[in-house]
């Protein structure tokens, strides 16, 4: 895990990225993301929590 809370993980040719977080209300907030590198299309994931 980065210093800021960001996930990178670079395995079988694609580049992953995620971030957790929890936010003022404390809800956490999630995002991930992962494609060929970071200009190609790839697919993009978000969740929060209530």
């Amino acid at each position: 895990m980065d210093p800021d809370g960001g996930v990178h993980f670079a395995s079988s040719g694609y580049e992953q990225n995620g971030e957790l977080d929890i936010d003022g209300r404390g809800r956490t907030q999630a995002v991930w993301g992962e494609g060929f590198d970071y200009g190609s299309p790839g697919s993009i994931w978000y969740a929060r929590g209530r």
